[in-house]
């Protein structure tokens, strides 16, 4: 759940979240990409076994296999779009979340609701969350187990420098110190167009709250007044709006957020104050604007009661009325101060809220030993990996078909070995061509084109995949490379498979066959499809500088043809013997054409 309605706050003030969909078009799928290329992302699996285990569209009946299936796709689909995810495991959650791990366990189980079953750990859950951590591994990606919370942790990971942002809808991560929260991050390799980015960052924070520096204490702030994790209902009858205010009157003039606690629990142990709050209507004039120097607001001033803003402007009639100021704002003391108003009535009620203050300091306190503990927990992870100041996580191990289809079959999903490998064969190719060596199964050769482009144009926007032509190396079970090269090769045509070509008929009398690139759905299935061939620019840019130079020259090449097609079409299309010459061209193509297909 996280910090109440931090999320709403961020969203309603303009570009402090930054939201990006692949059905924007190629603009928006370029941007998509260039969002998450190359980051590490911290991510609270979770979320990720919550999700799937609202999701029945798959193994009704099987959580365990949902859960496994949905991790499994999404990790194919991040690394294919260069982004890296390190699972996080929640450990034990403090005793100050028992009361959100109560509601959720009601929630979700409603006969036990009342019972107080609540804080001690949820078995079931912990084994999804091993199921899932377990598959990661046979990825080759890296995984912590949290201490505590599991946003404490990805929120260390991230402030530590070893990932660049957290993944999870809670807000928590911000508190915790995290530097850029994605509350939506949502990747498909096969269409780009489904893809949605949402997140915002501590600079985003500061900018809300007017902060040059710091921003995860008045998070915390924000936190103990509206509602969070380990104070669920927070001060009584107070929402995003009050607590934002009252969080902003304590870094009035400030450019940082130290001490901000300390401060708010003084606040609301003195209560409103009683100046005030004994502002309770407007008393001003309603003609000049000024003091009405009544207990109710006047129509206007006069000779016996003179406005004294208005005599020393010598702006009075003869009878002694005030100059009317239309459209002005009221200038009395009620709507003067009517932020300290706001801030006053939220104070008052934190004050009358029985127990706030206890709560409170609980609450903080959480918060604080948790961030610590995770600290800690991610410095001796770190030293046990052998990632040294300075260095990010990364992607060190080589992906395993088949212990991840051993992770696949404990959880229930009976996916076949072969099935399983010809999933993961563009996980194992992206992880070839960026990590190349002798140990490499696929071995790009040759840029075929930009994916998406069906030909040579001079405009590239909204490009970020090269479609390659790859070699399956001798690397690996001789059954293994002979699957992987068929796999690799072109789908028989129906010409190939001893069918109709196009044209003709299969029998006397038949319809003409519709041309078709495959000749069966099977044949579709065990070829390698466009999108599977295909990689990040920016992956071959880095490790295959040599393959986009050829390209680039070739693609040169076919620009300055294009051009001069285009130039002789123009120049010579009204001439006879300028359309003879463009006929055979065309029947030149007709011809090339044909025989790429057979």
């Amino acid at each position: 759940m996280g910090v109440q309605s931090l999320w709403k706050a961020l969203r309603a003030e303009e570009g402090l979240v930054v939201r990006v969909r692949g059905s924007d078009g190629d603009a928006g799928q370029h941007r998509v990409a260039t969002e998450v290329d190359g980051r590490v992302v911290a991510v609270d699996l979770a979320q990720w076994v919550v999700q799937a285990s609202e999701k029945r569209v798959d193994y009704e009946h099987l959580r365990e296999a949902r859960c496994v299936r949905v991790a499994f796709e999404r990790a194919v689909n991040w690394l294919r779009y260069g982004c890296l995810p390190v699972g996080v495991v929640e450990g034990r959650a403090p005793p100050e979340k028992r009361a959100l791990q109560q509601q959720r366990l009601e929630s979700r189980y409603p006969e036990l609701k009342g019972m107080g079953l609540g804080g001690g750990g949820n078995w079931e859950f912990n084994c999804l969350l091993q199921r899932v951590a377990d598959l990661l591994r046979a990825l080759g990606l890296p995984v912590f187990v949290a201490p505590g919370e599991a946003e404490a942790t990805c929120a260390a990971l991230d402030a530590a420098g070893l990932a660049d942002a957290c993944a999870t809808a809670d807000a928590d991560a911000l508190l915790f110190g995290a530097r850029c929260v994605f509350s939506t991050l949502r990747l498909t390799a096969a269409a780009p167009r489904e893809s949605e980015v949402e997140r915002a960052d501590m600079p985003a924070v500061r900018r809300l709250l007017g902060l040059a520096a710091g921003g995860a204490g008045a998070c915390t702030a924000l936190a103990l007044l509206a509602g969070g994790d380990y104070d669920l209902g927070g001060a009584h009858a107070v929402g995003r709006v009050g607590a934002l205010r009252v969080v902003k009157h304590l870094l009035t003039g400030r450019q940082d957020d130290e001490g901000v606690l300390r401060r708010l629990r003084a606040l609301v142990a003195a209560g409103a104050d009683p100046a005030v709050e004994g502002l309770v209507k407007c008393t001003g004039c309603k003609r000049c604007k000024h003091e009405g120097g009544r207990k109710d607001a006047v129509k206007h001033h006069g000779l016996r009661n003179p406005c004294a803003a208005c005599v020393a402007a010598g702006s009075c009639s003869e009878d002694g009325r005030c100059a009317e100021l239309p459209g002005a704002a009221c200038g009395c003391e009620f709507h003067r101060r009517e932020g300290e108003r706001a801030v006053a009535r939220v104070v008052g009620r934190a004050h009358a809220t029985p127990g706030f203050a206890e709560s409170a300091l609980a609450a903080e306190d959480a918060y604080g030993t948790q961030a610590r503990e995770a600290a800690a927990a991610v410095r001796v992870a770190s030293a046990a990996l052998r990632v040294f100041p300075g260095e990010r996580l990364a992607w060190r191990s080589r992906p395993d078909p088949a212990k991840a289809h051993a992770c696949m079959d404990a959880a229930g999903m009976r996916w076949a070995p072969e099935l399983v490998r010809r999933k993961m064969r563009p996980l194992v190719m992206e992880y070839d061509a960026t990590h190349p060596g002798p140990q490499a199964e696929f071995v790009p050769v040759r840029i075929a084109k930009l994916a998406g482009q069906r030909a040579a144009v001079a405009d590239s926007a909204g490009c970020w995949r090269y479609l390659l032509e790859w070699r399956r190396t001798d690397v690996g079970d001789p059954a293994e490379v002979a699957a992987d090269r068929h796999w690799l090769s072109p789908a028989p045509t129906a010409r190939q498979k001893g069918g109709p070509a196009n044209g003709e008929n299969a029998a006397e009398g038949a319809a003409p066959a519709t041309p078709a690139r495959r000749a069966h759905r099977s044949d579709e299935e065990s070829h390698a499809t466009s999108e599977a061939r295909s990689l990040r620019c920016s992956a071959i840019q880095e490790h295959w500088p040599a393959l986009v130079s050829a390209f680039n020259e070739r693609r040169a090449a076919d620009l300055a043809k294009a051009r001069n097609r285009r130039r002789m079409a123009k120049t010579d299309g009204n001439t006879l013997e300028g359309m003879q010459a463009a006929m055979a061209r065309f029947a030149e193509f007709r011809a090339r054409a044909a025989l790429f297909w057979i």
